[in-house]
């Protein structure tokens, strides 16, 4: 059941995070521009386990910067153990990339922190969905 839940998750977040953007040439006709699109993980997928939490963010500036950094962290209450991250990352210039980093706890931990980085691009944007078992108390 957690397989399908999650397979309709992901998709969802795929068609939200890879849209394009359609925009006016000096002429008045409609271009499209292009989207980068990334996705990493960390973990892997256990029988039993639950969403405990799916998170989007978007930071974007007037014009291309070398480098955005953008800092994620997710702490989990009562013990519960996390067993799995996605997290799906768009840039949006040609030549845009993404790079993405655990920078803190991590699986089977109560807590995980990662940093995300866009590189040549005007917009960042992410979307995390963190997975894991509750405690038995």
């Amino acid at each position: 059941m957690i397989s399908l839940i999650r397979k309709l998750l992901i998709a969802v977040a795929i068609l939200a995070i890879t849209t394009t953007n359609d925009v006016a040439g000096q002429d008045g006709t409609l271009a499209t521009t292009e989207q980068v699109f990334d996705h990493y993980g960390v973990g892997r997928e256990v029988r039993g386990a639950t969403i405990f939490v799916t998170y989007q963010y978007k930071y974007t500036h007037d014009r291309p910067r070398e480098q955005i950094n953008l800092d994620y962290t997710y702490n989990e209450p009562d013990g519960n153990k996390i067993t799995q991250v996605l997290l799906l990352v768009e840039t949006d210039e040609q030549g845009g990339s993404s790079e993405a980093y655990l920078t803190g706890g991590g699986i089977d931990q109560s807590t995980i922190s990662l940093r995300i980085i866009g590189k040549n691009t005007a917009q960042l944007r992410y979307m995390v969905i963190v997975f894991g078992l509750k405690s038995d108390k």
